[in-house]
């Protein structure tokens, strides 16, 4: 019989914790149903029962599985308590000493087991940086949600140009399995740029970067509470996709030039990582586009900061002009 540690998962400062990252070297078997869970097939909200030898420690119930593409070796399950505590068991076959170093906290990627059915997690330390589902992106064609683009798709770019779309990275995001501050979609108002700048409200993940005056600056780096904004409310799960060109550029997402995928993020964060490296095998790295980068608000040029403000001011409230 399949023996299992078992961790506690706490939320610390918005982040969830492995609460025991060495588990006691015996560790603990599960039961449900008269047998030990299939963790890909077992009924979501199933009772299972916790043990260590002949000792029924608690009864839980069968919330997910997790899956780590970075250690498959890690696949486990999520139980969660009678007092809605969470609980990670991952099987006892030499792969714990990989925890203390590799995990800090289990984020992001709520995903449709396609085989049953049922949701999983990722565990993965990494955000990925994309469009959130329902963004509009220009096309010779006119614009097209970014969740329908295929490979192979033409979009149109900044320079004026067009191109083919390499690959569309899909994050499946669980809200109450992220840090906030990594995954909370940031809102740009439509106008909040400049003149129909953007057409229509843009929501991006906080380190996705767009083109303004001429800098590369990340979402959460322009959050002024007034026209771009950090929404506090999501579906329980939603999701970001990402387009990848064969260089790093510029494409119109609701008409602001938003960045493309630069590989200095790791295509493992993105649920359909493996169809990337099933038909780009041999890719070439992709070069970062020229431009300055602002990641955080102080290096964003103060100009700028100002200019946003007093268009803030003037078309949605009251702004903090830098």
């Amino acid at each position: 019989m399949t023996t299992y540690f078992e961790y506690d998962i706490i939320i610390q400062n918005g982040q969830y914790i492995l609460d025991n990252p060495v588990p006691t070297a015996s560790g603990v078997t599960l039961t449900g149903d008269g047998a030990t869970p299939n963790i890909l097939g077992d009924q979501l909200r199933e009772a299972f029962d916790v043990s260590q030898g002949s000792t029924t420690l608690s009864t839980m119930n069968y919330i997910g599985v997790t899956t780590s593409a970075l250690v498959p070796e890690l696949q486990g399950l999520i139980g969660e308590d009678q007092q809605g505590n969470l609980h990670l068991f991952l099987p006892n076959n030499g792969t714990d000493g990989f925890l203390e170093g590799f995990l800090s906290f289990i984020s992001t990627a709520v995903k449709d087991d396609p085989k049953d059915g049922h949701t999983q997690w990722n565990i993965q330390d990494g955000t990925p940086n994309c469009f959130l589902a329902g963004t509009r992106i220009a096309t010779p064609d006119g614009e097209v949600l970014v969740e329908a683009l295929l490979p192979g798709d033409l979009v149109s770019t900044q320079s004026g140009g067009v191109a083919p779309v390499r690959w569309l990275g899909k994050a499946s995001i669980a809200r109450d399995f992220s840090d906030p501050l990594k995954i909370m979609p940031i809102r740009i108002r439509a106008g909040a740029l400049g003149e129909a700048l953007p057409l229509r409200d843009l929501l991006l993940s906080p380190d996705h970067a767009v083109l303004v005056d001429d800098v590369l600056i990340q979402a959460g780096a322009l959050e002024n509470g007034v026209s771009i904004v950090r929404e506090t409310r999501t579906p329980l799960f939603f999701a970001y996709y990402h387009v990848e060109l064969a260089d790093h550029a510029l494409v119109l997402a609701e008409g602001v030039p938003s960045e493309t995928f630069i590989d200095n993020v790791d295509r493992f964060a993105f649920d359909n990582w493996q169809e990337h490296e099933a038909s780009l095998p041999d890719a070439a790295p992709i070069e970062e586009m020229p431009y300055p980068r602002a990641q955080a608000q102080r290096q964003v040029p103060s100009a700028t900061l100002r200019r946003l403000a007093e268009r803030a001011a003037r078309h949605f409230g009251e702004a903090q002009a830098a």
